[in-house]
């Protein structure tokens, strides 16, 4: 359901809106243009929420993941981040606790953490929802997190607050007022960008050198009738005739929500989203850019 949303909480007064936020593996958050008033529009979603006195709400993105930034303005030492996502049809069924555990994995990765409230679902606003809270430490630093999600029908939105042990009187408040407040009216089919991503698209790489080639192509193929089939192919080749391939494919039917696209696998029932987005006769899916088929 989420991707990997966590970041580390450096102490000091580093802006996120300047720099970034450093996140764990040593990526950070892209912070955008400040948002102002109560309603947002993030991936093609319509979405409020009550921001506290003090703090800022800007665009971000994280591993090409669009969603919200929310920092105090001024010493930002701690970070609440709204993650809005497509669901696959699998996610939509399961409970929202079980996706955030899957959520936490992901974001603290081998650190070792204790759970400071176990997870658990409850109703908010009529939508199932649930939360979780966990600390950990790292470089040398005692560190809050507190986890929630929200499911509206095929749409989602994970939040995350990071801070400070300190800070936990400040933060945890600050959570439970965008979380709690939180209201969205999801993407509608967009099958107008379903037709416009139609047919097939490509990314092809190679190298070589005096240790060898290696060859890599993707293909994917969009129907107007919504069915689309995926290929991935992989080959290497060393000196004295070494070297391997592999390839992957699955078929199925796909559909857009807002700029996401969620494809079903036909044989395994497995689905997969993705961002899109149309840029000059290109085709960029998740930021990677894909050409037209020769």
């Amino acid at each position: 359901m989420f991707r990997r949303v966590g970041a580390a909480v450096a102490p000091g007064p580093a802006n996120p809106a300047v720099a970034g936020v450093p996140a764990a593996g040593g990526e950070s958050y892209k912070a955008g243009k400040l948002l102002k008033g109560k309603n947002y529009r993030v991936k093609g979603a319509n979405a409020s929420f009550t921001l506290p006195t003090g703090f800022t709400a800007r665009e971000g993105e994280h591993e090409g993941q669009a969603g919200i930034i929310i920092s105090q303005k001024r010493n930002p030492v701690g970070l609440v981040v709204i993650i809005p996502k497509l669901l696959s049809a699998q996610e939509s069924q399961q409970r929202v606790s079980s996706l955030l555990q899957a959520a936490a994995k992901d974001l603290v990765g081998d650190t070792p953490v204790q759970t400071v409230v176990k997870p658990q679902d409850f109703q908010l606003k009529k939508h199932d929802a649930g939360s979780l809270e966990l600390a950990g430490q790292q470089n040398g630093q005692r560190l809050r997190a507190k986890i929630g999600g929200i499911r509206i029908e095929r749409w989602g939105a994970v939040f995350v607050a990071i801070y400070p042990e300190a800070e936990a009187a400040t933060y945890a408040s600050v959570f439970d007022t965008i979380f709690t407040s939180f209201q969205a009216k999801p993407p509608k089919e967009n099958r107008r960008l379903a037709g416009q991503i139609a047919g097939c698209w490509e990314k092809v790489s190679s190298s070589g050198g005096g240790s060898g080639n290696a060859y890599s192509e993707t293909r994917y193929n969009f129907g107007r009738d919504g069915s689309y089939s995926y290929q991935h192919m992989t080959s290497v080749s060393v000196p004295n005739g070494g070297g391997g391939s592999s390839t992957s494919a699955e078929s199925g039917t796909f559909a857009a929500f807002g700029n996401d696209v969620t494809t079903t696998d036909s044989r395994s029932g497995e689905s997969s989203n993705f961002s899109v987005r149309l840029q000059r006769g290109f085709l960029l899916i998740n930021g990677n850019r894909y050409t037209p088929c020769s």
